[in-house]
């Protein structure tokens, strides 16, 4: 349900009022904020983010859908054995690295005002 209502519905409303990268971030910082609790909302942040890149690139939920349901089995299996700093930080690489990519972060255009 998270997937459908977070990067279903409100990502593509969000897309036409802050853009793309806009409406990801405001949807990954929703989507931990509906998992009401701090520590896991601050460490879903860049699933959310990751999550939100998948959605755009394949113009469909359900990829994430299936990411979201492998994350949860995963993280049943290994809860004990993997801290949230390392989720956070695998898929925040994630989310980035994806985000270049697909052209959502210009990196060469920060360069290149910072030049002028």
């Amino acid at each position: 349900m998270e997937e459908l209502v977070v990067r279903g519905i409100i990502i593509h409303h969000a897309k036409r009022a802050y853009g793309l990268a806009g409406s990801i971030i405001i949807c990954a910082i929703m989507f931990g904020l509906f998992h009401m609790n701090i520590i896991q909302g601050l460490y879903v942040i860049p699933m959310g983010l990751f999550w939100g890149f998948v959605s755009y690139k394949y113009n469909s939920v359900i990829p994430c859908i299936l990411c979201h349901m492998l994350n949860n089995f995963i993280g049943m299996l290994l809860g004990y054995f993997m801290p949230p700093v390392l989720v956070f930080i695998v898929f925040g690489a994630l989310a980035a690295f994806i985000g270049i990519k697909a052209g959502i972060i210009d990196l060469k255009e920060k360069k290149e005002k910072e030049n002028e």
